[in-house]
């Protein structure tokens, strides 16, 4: 790769060491919503998915569905998007605030090369 140093990893780890997650609910045989998301596992973590059905909302699935993603490790940051109406008031709900220290890169926007 021109222009790129490439670091080994120390010995006995892995080579990409974030982990993508994903939980699923499922009711009488049905997928009735899931939650994706993408960890390194000791301080960083994206949340980049909730999705119930509608006529599960309400009755703390969401919620269940975030909790089991993230899991027990008070030590990760959790980030998210929240786009939709009514994400912002749910997530807080779980302990979620607005981040003024966040930055994007759009899909549409920046350089094709980022090294330019």
């Amino acid at each position: 790769m021109a222009g790129r140093t490439a670091f080994p990893m120390p010995p006995g780890s892995s080579s990409s060491p974030a982990r993508s997650h994903a939980v699923v609910a499922v009711n009488e045989g049905e997928v009735v919503g899931f939650a994706r998301g993408v960890t390194d596992g000791l301080s960083n973590g994206y949340l980049s998915m909730v999705v119930v059905a509608e006529a599960h909302r309400g009755l703390g699935l969401g919620a269940r569905l975030v909790h089991a993603l993230m899991g027990p490790e008070p030590g990760i940051t959790w980030v998210l998007r929240a786009e939709r109406p009514g994400a912002r008031q749910f997530f807080a709900r779980l302990g979620f605030t607005p981040s003024s220290s966040a930055m994007e890169r759009t899909r549409a926007s920046g350089p094709s090369d980022p090294t330019g």
